[in-house]
């Protein structure tokens, strides 16, 4: 499918980043990657930034993608969905589709509150995903990357994270069965408006999400 996608959209994916492409060696994380850009190009020119704005992008000193201080984005994939999201101040996103995992190798990540939540937890397995999207969405909203370790990230109460003086707001959001997804903002957003896009037939309209 990527290949279909870079040819129908090559005039929109700069130099630079039709080079990025060939350094995955997965197919999968080629087209994840494709994908990725070709939502940040929809979600930019929806908030009427110019046809040229993927040659615009920026990365911050950690590595995290900017264009300007007039709307901010993130981007997550697993499995087979990518996803994007926009917002006036920082943002952070994260998608996991619920595998199995052993959950005594994540003992280093998660703090003692945590794994006992894990522990009388019915559904153990996706409260875990739950907990780890909620910490990957607040790193990612933080932009700093591995700099920040997610053990200093303390999700057992949902809703709010404190880090680093910073009270990060956090929604979950269930688009998918068998996957969990959290956004994490600094400021507590009313609603959020979803829209599917698919790049090979056509656009549809989200709904509000509250």
């Amino acid at each position: 499918m990527y290949e279909s996608l870079l040819e129908t959209y090559t005039n929109f994916l700069t130099q630079k980043i039709k080079d990025q492409v060939s350094t995955y060696r997965r197919w999968q994380d080629r087209q994840a990657f494709v994908l990725g850009k070709l939502l940040i190009w929809e979600g930019l020119k929806y908030h009427r930034y110019e046809e040229d704005c993927l040659s615009k992008l920026q990365l911050n000193h950690y590595g995290k993608a900017y264009i300007d201080s007039s709307v901010f984005f993130n981007l997550s994939h697993s499995g087979q969905y990518v996803i994007c999201a926009f917002y006036k101040e920082e943002i952070g996103i994260d998608i996991e589709k619920i595998e199995q995992v052993d959950l005594d190798d994540f003992k280093t990540i998660f703090s003692e509150q945590e794994m006992n939540q894990l522990r009388v937890s019915l559904d153990p397995l996706t409260d875990f995903f739950r907990l780890w999207t909620v910490k990957e969405s607040v790193i990612k909203a933080e932009g700093k990357g591995l700099s920040l370790p997610l053990q200093l990230i303390n999700a057992s109460k949902f809703g709010t994270v404190r880090v680093e003086k910073k009270t990060w707001y956090v929604k979950e959001i269930n688009l998918f069965q068998n996957y969990c997804c959290a956004i994490a903002t600094l400021s507590e957003p009313s609603s959020f408006f979803f829209e599917k896009v698919n790049f090979e037939i056509i656009n549809e309209r989200g709904r509000p999400f509250t």
